[in-house]
């Protein structure tokens, strides 16, 4: 589901986009910020482990799913994925979910596998 609307929303904002870095990562921040998932921020993009790892700072899944044992942000991941697939047309091979509010951590981070 979050797949499919954050491809949906990066397919609206394609034609201003060049992907370079920089424009990426603003981009991307901007996008997700305004759409009300709290505060994001790329904070690594490595091309050579072909990984992007983002940071959500008071997001609404977590926030809303307290106190869990597992992460709880799949649609915000799913999201992010599909974002990322439309504004970079590189296919995500896997995403995770690696630290969560939910759970205790003081953010959500997401790695995605490209």
């Amino acid at each position: 589901m979050g797949l499919v609307e954050g491809r949906n929303i990066s397919s609206t904002r394609q034609e201003d986009f060049h992907v370079k870095r920089e424009a990426f990562v603003r981009e991307l921040e901007r996008v997700l910020t305004e759409q009300g998932f709290g505060e994001v921020k790329v904070m690594n993009i490595d091309l050579f482990r072909r990984e992007i790892r983002i940071r959500v700072y008071n997001g609404f899944e977590s926030d809303f799913m307290k106190p869990s044992r597992e992460p709880t942000c799949l649609f915000t991941r799913g999201y992010l994925e599909g974002l990322i697939e439309g504004l970079t047309g590189l296919k995500i091979r896997e995403s995770l979910e690696i630290k969560c509010r939910a759970v205790g951590d003081p953010y959500c981070e997401m790695l995605f596998c490209i």
